[in-house]
């Protein structure tokens, strides 16, 4: 091996022309550097010896805001999922595993995925998302889902306007904020029942008293900046009741989210996927906003370490090669608040 990035961020790098080895027993990492013991262990009990020239270990990638595993292939109807519209609904019950889409991720070092509900098109979303291993063959195979209930979605771009009872985006605002104004004043209530349904208000309880992150599809400007009022509403009534908790406002999509990168910050508001343009990038690290790569169009599964590269390359030195990695694997987690894998 030439390079490894390991779990606490820190590279490891051969010295001149000297390489290195890595051991791995049982899934784990063992050993980095010469590793005498473990290869001489390795020939005892027949382990595999793999050469790779030039090799370079990084932490698995985690694909955010795409319909892996919900979808198999575009064009057929029959494969996919199929769109919410306003029904809120699980990821996890429509998770389809074992398809060439998630294989090929597993081939480009995508090991686990994050995907939500269809809202009405591509690139949209509605209901909880649910976090899986992109190898698993069904959901049943031990560790195959690692959170039934990842976040929950809901999408703000203009098919907001096209759907049920909401004509305008004021409308679907309005809409939303009266939801999680119900949920807030629905946590005083000690009702079993309520807080054990799988519903839709169920799920915002959980948002409202942290547990759960509130993902947003949004590009607008304008929106977003709506959206920085909601959680301000919503925390005031929280405050009200005498609690503290704090609304975890994620925004997937953010196209204009660089135009508010410092009320995003200043909000505590996280930007996820999929934010490719490397000035957007800059700018929202730059704010101290949050942010991870992820994917518009499942095809890009195989490209997403060609993206962390990009915002690496176009950075100039303003982001460094662990921050990159960070980009498709723990800034996911930490914008979802979310336990970060080992």
């Amino acid at each position: 091996m030439t390079a490894a990035w390991v779990v606490d961020g820190e590279r490891a790098a051969a010295a001149g022309n000297q390489k290195f080895n890595i051991a791995v027993s049982g899934g784990i990492i063992t050993c980095i550097g010469q590793c005498h013991a473990e290869l001489e262990a390795a020939a005892l009990c027949e382990g595999c010896v793999i050469s790779i020239p030039d090799g370079h270990l990084t932490a698995a990638f985690t694909a955010f805001g795409s319909g892996l595993g919900l979808n198999e292939i575009e064009s057929e109807g029959v494969t996919d999922n199929g769109a919410d519209g306003t029904i809120f609904s699980r990821g996890v019950d429509g998770l389809a595993l074992n398809t060439t889409k998630l294989q090929v991720a597993g081939r480009y070092g995508v090991t686990r995925a994050i995907s939500a509900p269809r809202f009405i098109g591509p690139g949209t979303h509605h209901g909880t998302s649910v976090e899986f291993l992109t190898g698993a063959v069904t959901q049943l195979d031990q560790g195959a889902v690692i959170h039934r209930d990842a976040a929950v979605h809901y999408t703000l771009d203009l098919s907001a306007k096209r759907v049920g009872s909401t004509p305008s985006m004021s409308a679907a605002i309005s809409v939303l904020r009266d939801k999680l104004l119900d949920a807030v004043d629905a946590m005083g209530e000690q009702s079993s029942n309520r807080s054990e349904r799988k519903s839709e208000g169920a799920f915002l309880r959980r948002v409202v008293i942290g547990d759960l992150a509130l993902a947003i599809t949004a590009h607008s400007a304008d929106i977003i900046a709506s959206l920085l009022t909601v959680k301000a509403d919503v925390e005031a009534a929280i405050a009200r009741l005498g609690r503290d908790s704090k609304l975890r406002l994620t925004i997937i999509g953010g196209a204009e989210a660089h135009l508010v990168a410092d009320k995003l910050a200043a909000a505590g508001a996280l930007t996820g996927a999929p934010l490719t343009e490397h000035t957007a990038v800059d700018v929202l690290l730059r704010a101290g906003v949050t942010t991870a790569l992820g994917l518009e169009e499942d095809w890009v599964v195989r490209d997403l370490g060609v993206l962390a590269s990009v915002a690496f390359n176009n950075g100039e030195g303003r982001l460094n090669e662990t921050g990159a990695f960070d980009l498709v694997s723990r800034n996911v987690y930490e914008l979802l608040g979310l336990p970060v894998p080992d």
